[in-house]
């Protein structure tokens, strides 16, 4: 919710009656209020070693938010990046990386935890 309420008041300065159009409408797309989404309800229960990748550069979501959602988890790790905002992290290919690299790494030890 914190996200949503940034990017519709801050970043794009949506009116009220605009950012209840698109939660309404994103209700009406995915079956469920937006808070749903909200990392803190659901991520207590996910019991998987997480990793949260944040660039200090995001001009959208503020730098706060990567430990507020890494604390919601049981199990989390922090990546801080620099120089590739809110959009280009997710093309970066070493970010990229770095998180395959942190699923396998995971995947591997859960699966020789499982075979032990």
């Amino acid at each position: 919710m914190d996200v949503l309420a940034i990017w519709s008041r801050g970043f794009m300065k949506l009116s009220k009656k605009i950012e209840d159009r698109i939660f309404a409408e994103l209700l009406a797309m995915n079956g469920v209020p937006v808070h749903h989404w909200t990392v803190g309800l659901h991520s207590k229960h996910i019991g998987v070693p997480t990793l949260v990748i944040h660039d200090e550069d995001d001009p959208v979501v503020d730098l706060s938010h990567l430990s507020r959602i890494a604390d919601a988890f049981a199990s989390s790790s922090t990546k801080v990046t620099k120089g590739f905002g809110h959009i280009k992290i997710l093309s970066n290919k070493d970010v990229l990386q770095e998180a395959a690299d942190f699923v396998s790494m995971k995947t591997e030890l859960t699966l020789g935890e499982a075979i032990a």
